[in-house]
């Protein structure tokens, strides 16, 4: 037979504090287009009348980086409250 054991709660726990081992060095976000199609998509990104905007192209042309650079840099600046992200 196996007899169940009633955990008990105390106070006493041991809390570590984790903030003294966070980083506090924040790195800036550095958008930078490599060419000029990428220019043009940034320039998009940052005008504030397009709500939505969609970018098609070949694979490993850039479009999500900057799109996610774009994004974090917004959040960092506090012109957004929080990023979703899906696929």
């Amino acid at each position: 037979m196996s007899r169940k054991v009633k955990k008990r709660f105390t106070s006493d726990v041991n809390i570590i504090d984790f903030q003294p081992y966070m980083p506090q060095k924040r790195k800036q976000v550095v958008l930078s287009p490599r060419n000029k199609t990428q220019q043009t998509y940034l320039k998009k990104l940052q005008d504030e009348s397009n709500s939505i905007l969609f970018a098609i192209g070949p694979a490993g042309t850039g479009k999500t980086l900057l799109a996610v650079l774009y994004g974090i840099k917004l959040f960092q600046e506090g012109k957004i409250e929080k990023i979703v992200v899906t696929r």
